[in-house]
């Protein structure tokens, strides 16, 4: 649980802090949204033994793996809220006189909130899956260490702790 709750918050708030830039940006998300879009196709459970390989054993990949789970859903999310922003609001509160950052803090935060807290909302559940299926990948006992130490061709009951044929 802790290993979920910390990739969330880890996954949350890195995925918001990396998509803010490239969402007021469009420029910089047009370069950059190639290699994130490359990343994304990446499958988290694939990246559970190089995180394992990088860190080793223990709370880190399964944070980490947590974290990926939830940081490109909350990072698409970000970036499509602030790019839905009405061209109009920024047109007026430039015409009034306000800075970027006032624009930033009065109209595009407020207008991408939705989105990212639909992000957010979404992502428990997906951070949830990303811990177990670290614990399930890098774990040295339990129920998916049986199943995953249990050879292929062993009979049904080698394995049945940790799954049912």
């Amino acid at each position: 649980m802790a290993a979920a709750l910390l990739g969330y918050l880890l996954g949350a708030v890195s995925g918001v802090l990396v998509a803010w830039p490239l969402g007021v940006l469009r420029l910089a998300h047009r370069i950059v949204e190639p290699y994130f879009l490359v990343a994304y196709s990446v499958p988290a459970v694939a990246m559970g033994p190089v995180f394992i390989l990088w860190f080793g054993l223990g709370l880190t990949p399964k944070i980490l793996i947590a974290a990926y789970f939830v940081f490109f859903i909350v990072f698409v999310n970000t970036v499509a809220g602030f790019h839905q922003v009405p061209r109009g609001l920024l047109d007026a509160t430039r015409v009034m006189g306000a800075s970027r950052r006032a624009q930033l803090r009065t109209v595009m935060i407020p207008s991408a909130m939705p989105f990212i807290l639909a992000a957010l909302r979404v992502t428990l559940p997906a951070a949830m899956i990303g811990a177990v299926t670290g614990e399930f990948i890098s774990a040295n006992r339990g129920l998916g260490y049986l199943t995953r130490a249990a050879p292929p061709a062993s009979p049904p009951p080698a394995c049945s702790p940790g799954c049912s044929r």
